[in-house]
């Protein structure tokens, strides 16, 4: 094991691996909140479809990705590099993640916020598909609301649900065994550490999919992708609905990671 040999080193070889974190935390704590921004947009146009163009408008939209950005930055790249474990707190030089940022900043920001975050998601979901099944053709109030309009954001909320579920898979057990090693003073566990390094495959696993889902799930590639293999398409009405202006302005989720 490579022995640090002067303060610079040392200082350098604690910080590339807590840049490294630090690039991962900070895309992943924005995927999060991008897909939280997209269940509150289709929140918003499948309660208040009436209100939706005056509510969710494109400068809100704006103005929202970037305390997005702001936040994940400040709390995932500002805080991890000016507080973290030096290379001589890290008794055995191993540069996983557990090791290299501080056990209360593991326990007390990032894995609180990723649980919570995702909690919230589940439940609007919850909300969105429980409302959108009741209402049928009329809103609470008794309006009528075009049944095509439904379709269209019930089809976007589904398309952001499936995006949700393979972070969660993804996402999940790294968490998970970093709460454990956290909250059950298992840092140094072996068995943990061996745990941990075969879960963090998963973080790549998503990168790689999340761009297929929306591929095979976006009307203009599978149009594209049909007229390539010579594959008649089915015709279709036009139809009209509420531009999901969150969604389509913070679609970063399958380019953060």
């Amino acid at each position: 094991m490579f022995q640090a040999g002067s303060d610079g080193w040392d200082s350098l070889t604690t910080r590339l691996p807590n840049y490294r974190y630090c690039g991962i935390g900070v895309t992943a704590m924005a995927s999060v909140l991008c897909l939280l921004s997209i269940a509150v947009d289709r929140y918003t146009a499948i309660v208040y479809p009436l209100r939706y163009n005056a509510i969710m408008t494109l400068s809100r939209a704006r103005r929202l990705t970037v305390i997005i950005w702001v936040m994940s930055l400040v709390l995932y790249l500002v805080i991890p590099c000016l507080w973290h474990n030096e290379w001589e707190d890290i008794p055995d030089r191993d540069c996983l993640y557990v090791k290299v940022m501080k056990r209360e900043y593991l326990g007390g920001v990032n894995n609180p916020m990723f649980v919570l975050a995702t909690i919230f998601i589940m439940c609007l979901y919850g909300r969105i598909f429980y409302i959108a099944h009741k209402r049928g053709k009329e809103d609470p109030i008794g309006q009528f609301v075009p049944r095509n309009s439904l379709e269209v954001d019930l089809k976007i909320a589904k398309m952001a649900a499936i995006v949700l579920g393979i972070f969660v898979f993804c996402w999940f057990p790294f968490v998970a065994i970093v709460s454990i090693q956290v909250y059950g003073d298992l840092v140094y566990s072996e068995p943990m550490n061996e745990a941990n390094s075969y879960v963090t495959n998963l973080l790549f696993v998503n990168s790689a999919v999340n761009p297929v889902v929306y591929a095979f799930r976006s009307e203009t590639f599978m149009t594209e992708f049909r007229k390539l293999l010579h594959i008649k398409e089915k015709p279709q009405t036009n139809v009209q609905a509420p531009a999901p202006v969150i969604f389509s302005t913070m679609n970063t989720t399958d380019t953060a990671l």
